[in-house]
């Protein structure tokens, strides 16, 4: 593979008027010194007259060392910044697992886009952040104080054979 070229790729889908954003990480077949790759399975939800509500459950495949995002909800361009840069809002995670430890390291991100107008914006984000030593299997809860929460659980991914 080209050294310019980025393992990375991005998928967009809009659903209801949400922007839903996932990075994904290609399978490699074939090579048994591939890094290893992690299925990450997460529930996010958020209590509602105190009950829970599931607001999305993605599945990433993310490869050792090689952080995977999620976001439902949308972007906003920040033209009043030097770079006119994107700035996400809605709920996302980042995860990030390690070799051989499988060390997690995770953020999950409820933010609401709260004023637009010519002068600006305001996206209001509040986020938890874990960095932890887990077992394959056993769930990782990333709760906030609002009692929204992601609850991550991790098992190895084996791509498939490539077709011949």
């Amino acid at each position: 593979m080209p050294a310019s070229r980025s393992l990375r790729s991005m998928a967009r889908l809009t659903f209801s008027g949400l922007l839903l954003t996932a990075t994904v990480i290609p399978a490699v077949h074939g090579n048994l010194n591939s890094p290893k790759q992690y299925r990450v399975r997460c529930v996010m939800t958020h209590l509602k007259n105190g009950k829970t509500v599931i607001d999305a459950e993605p599945q990433l495949i993310v490869q050792s060392g090689v952080e995977g995002t999620f976001l439902a909800g949308g972007e906003i361009k920040a033209d009043q910044t030097p770079t006119g840069e994107m700035i996400p809002f809605g709920i996302g995670l980042a995860a990030k697992v390690t070799n051989d430890t499988v060390a997690v390291s995770a953020k999950f991100t409820v933010s609401n886009l709260q004023q637009s107008d010519a002068a600006g914006f305001v996206v209001d984000e509040r986020a938890v952040r874990v960095a932890k030593l887990i077992k394959l299997g056993e769930p990782l809860v990333l709760k906030r104080e609002d009692g929204a929460s992601a609850t991550l659980t991790l098992t190895e991914h084996t791509p498939a054979p490539a077709a011949k």
